[in-house]
């Protein structure tokens, strides 16, 4: 019995076709020689296991063999690289029996599998369902490897982390579909408790007091004297955003509002979200020559709209007896 195992490169046709002609034949059964079997008539073709990714007599078609024909490495090396060009094989072997007749050829062959259905169960809104798929970077389709499942646990873990799940366990169950050569993968999870916020911290030039900016930032219930809130993702940034519209509808269209970071205190189950603030300049804007609502300069003027000013701005008219002073 001959072997010639034939490894991966499905991407690079050049390097399997090297590597499969420089892979080692090794006389496995009776001693004999490979020099022996090359030119012996081809007495069977086989393909094991039975179960394979396509019929029979595509897969003939596809090696290019035949019994009769004298056997050729060539031609073998050829075959498993179309073989491997299907996109249907992850690794292929194939042995050389020398029988009476002449040399059985079995192709010993482990096929690829595909992803089928991701799913993310045990979790409640939010994340959603569909985000928590997303999040594993696993599509329909694609080629399954076993390496990309914990990746995909790890990014559920931090989108999960992102909205209040510190301490969440993951386990993946895996389900084969032959028909198709699909995996279908389900990942529980018992995301324990979420956690709450705790009283953020406030740093720069604010001018408020702090429980001023925590009632605006709404992760205080009841204005800012009920409990503490639920920490989510939305809400964190619902948060910076509320800060941010405070001092831009105050004429502070500098403001830079930022989340500097999240601190999280696992023996209270608590996030302690730490705030940047930067109200910068008052910056008024009025017309000359015609009476504006406050609400229609909103919607003409540039600054407004994104939210920065240029201190090269020229004067936008906005009618013929109207400037941007």
């Amino acid at each position: 019995m001959v072997s010639l195992k034939s490894v991966a490169t499905r991407a690079c046709p050049l390097i399997l076709r090297a590597l499969a002609m420089a892979a080692v034949l090794t006389a496995l059964a009776r001693g004999a020689a490979v020099e022996d079997l090359e030119g012996r008539p081809v007495a069977e073709i086989a393909f094991l296991p039975e179960d394979q990714p396509m019929r029979l007599a595509t897969l003939l078609q596809i090696v290019e063999l035949a019994p009769g024909e004298p056997l050729d490495i060539r031609r073998v090396t050829g075959a498993v690289e179309r073989l491997f060009r299907t996109g249907r094989f992850e690794d292929i072997l194939v042995e050389g029996e020398e029988t009476a007749s002449g040399v059985r050829l079995v192709f010993r062959t482990m096929p690829a599998w595909f992803i089928g259905r991701v799913t993310v169960e045990g979790v409640p809104d939010p994340p959603n369902p569909g985000q928590l798929a997303n999040a594993t970077e696993m599509a329909l389709g694609q080629r399954y490897n076993p390496q990309q499942v914990a990746g995909a646990i790890n990014n559920i873990r931090d989108l999960l982390k992102s909205n209040g799940f510190y301490n969440p366990k993951i386990s993946a169950e895996f389900t084969a579909d032959p028909e198709f050569a699909q995996v279908h993968i389900r990942f529980v999870v018992e995301p324990g408790a979420r956690a709450k916020f705790g009283r953020p911290s406030f740093s720069g030039d604010a001018q408020r007091s702090p429980g001023a900016l925590l009632r605006t930032t709404g992760w205080k219930s009841a204005f800012g004297f009920g409990p503490w809130r639920e920490a989510t993702a939305s809400r964190v940034q619902r948060g910076i955003d509320r800060l941010g519209n405070y001092y831009r509808n105050r004429d502070y269209l500098a403001a830079r509002v930022f989340l500097a970071g999240l601190r999280y205190e696992p023996e209270a189950n608590r996030v302690v979200p730490s705030v940047q603030i930067e109200k910068g300049s008052r910056v008024r804007v009025r017309t000359e020559g015609a009476r504006v609502s406050r609400g229609k300069l909103r919607q003409l003027v540039p600054v407004f709209q994104e939210q920065a000013v240029d201190t090269d701005l020229e004067p936008h008219p906005l009618s013929s007896s109207a400037g941007v002073l």
